[in-house]
């Protein structure tokens, strides 16, 4: 089966990625990377893969990703939609399978949630990790990451799996921020660290 990548974003501090079922900041730099690195294709004709938890689908509106077809993990029994790109699963396994019998697919990604992640990152078909960490800037406005209260979280890295291949730790990336739970803090500001590792070979 074909291998895949797993691309999130979270706060530095704890790792945190959710808070009551939806993303606790909305980051457009960070939206923007998301979205060009998961629709992005050598070949025009092409598409990538989104795959998530049913949970992660919700906080969409149950609207599928465009420009990618979008895989949903679910115990629940659905009818795949392919005139919208939208397809489902009962689990990561169902989800590969399926990814696997597509024509034209070039990247397929694991973009959440909690669960999802924590399983995705000890499957052996996971090969990369592109990870956006968020926190405070050395800027008087710096947006305060760790005042919000967060329920979900992003697993721990093995660093004996993944080894480390980018790190851009010493450039200060700031961008806008607008907190989904609290409104009144538009315009401040963060600090993004990008980083990518590789799964190690044996």
């Amino acid at each position: 089966m074909r291998p895949f990548t797993i691309i999130v974003g979270y706060r530095a501090s704890d790792r945190a990625i959710g808070a009551n079922g939806t993303l606790p900041w909305k980051i457009p730099k960070d939206m923007a990377f998301f979205r060009r690195m998961t629709t992005h294709t050598d070949i025009a004709s092409n598409k990538n893969v989104v795959i998530m938890g049913r949970s992660t689908f919700e906080s969409m509106n149950c609207q599928p990703l465009a420009g990618r077809i979008n895989v949903v993990c679910t115990s629940m029994d659905m009818l795949d939609m392919p005139d919208v790109n939208l397809f489902f699963a009962k689990s990561l396994e169902e989800a590969l399978e399926k990814c696997h019998k597509m024509v034209a697919i070039e990247k397929v990604f694991v973009i959440g949630g909690e669960q999802l992640y924590r399983y995705a990152i000890q499957h052996p078909l996971c090969e990369e990790l592109i990870i956006n960490e968020f926190s405070k800037c050395a800027r008087a406005n710096s947006f305060d990451l760790d005042a919000i209260k967060c329920d979900a979280f992003f697993p721990e890295v093995n660093e004996d799996k993944y080894e480390l291949i980018l790190d851009y730790n010493n450039i200060d990336s700031i961008s806008e921020i607008r907190s989904s739970l609290q409104e009144s803090e538009e315009g401040m500001f963060i600090k993004i660290r990008y980083k990518k590792y590789y799964r190690k070979t044996v």
